[in-house]
């Protein structure tokens, strides 16, 4: 991977990231509103620790890419699929998080 691969394979991902945080905390901030009882400082530390580590998984596009090119010599053109990953990853997050609010706020949420 060039230096200009490399740079436009993070431009394009970290461009994405704000849209990614807006819809994942969109989901979140409607799922308190609709669930939550109680919000206090503990609840306000797992929510900035939810947050880290949502962009933390959201990373794994561009590692994803970069994997890629360096072990399959971008044979998968992950590149050509990143509007893909990015649909589907957002999906997922927000799956994941409608569903730990539900659990968190109704111990007898069932799956």
């Amino acid at each position: 991977m060039t230096k200009e691969e490399l740079d436009k394979c993070l431009k394009w991902w970290e461009s994405k990231r704000l849209w990614y945080n807006v819809i994942v905390g969109g989901i979140g901030l409607l799922g308190l509103c609709m669930y939550s009882t109680y919000f206090g400082l503990i609840e306000f530390i797992g929510l900035l620790a939810y947050g880290f580590v949502a962009n933390v998984f959201y990373s794994l596009g561009i590692l994803i890419e970069i994997l890629d090119y360096y072990y399959f010599k971008n044979e998968l053109k992950i590149y050509n699929k990143r509007y893909f990953l990015f649909i589907v990853g957002c999906l997922f997050s927000c799956i994941i998080t409608w569903h730990q609010i539900n659990i968190y706020y109704n111990p007898f949420f069932l799956i």
